[in-house]
């Protein structure tokens, strides 16, 4: 079984010209990523998702993600969503340094220091761990704004 770490990693972007030469027998237009099919079959035996929810985090069909399954690529327009998803869960169970926040400092310093990758990390990990959400919850920090009467962000949960 290959894990969701490895799979991630071992994803390779190909230019059109790229992959017409090392594939000579297909075509295909624009860039292609080599590996989906692992990284598809990483998330359903790691992850426990099923076919239906991988298709509808890439925003495709049951049958494209199929195609890729069998065809081990895809379109890189097509595969992205999937890409950012699993580069979150990948990066999100990674050990991290917390940011080094002053003592004493604001709000919105504290918010500066930090990025919007590891405010979603944090918000998911504490949405699964002490919320019992299902670990299949994906964060996505949609605004953050500062105003007068405090701070505000926008987190979009699926």
């Amino acid at each position: 079984m290959i894990t969701l770490d490895h799979a991630f990693k071992a994803l390779e972007v190909l230019t059109q010209d790229e992959f017409n030469r090392r594939f000579p027998g297909k075509n295909t237009l624009g860039e292609v990523v080599l590996g989906m099919g692992p990284l598809v079959e990483a998330l359903n035996q790691e992850r426990g998702l099923s076919w239906r929810k991988i298709a509808e985090i890439a925003d495709l069909s049951v049958a494209g993600l199929d195609r890729w399954r069998n065809n081990g690529y895809g379109r890189k327009k097509h595969c992205q969503k999937l890409i950012d998803y699993c580069a979150q869960h990948v990066a999100g169970s990674s050990p991290q340094q917390p940011p080094a926040i002053p003592v004493g400092a604001s709000v919105a310093d504290s918010l500066r220091s930090c990025s919007p990758a590891q405010l979603e990390s944090v918000i998911q990990q504490a949405l699964q761990a002490q919320l019992g959400f299902p670990h299949s919850l994906v964060c996505t920090l949609m605004k953050m704004e500062a105003g007068a009467e405090g701070h505000r962000l926008e987190i979009l949960v699926r």
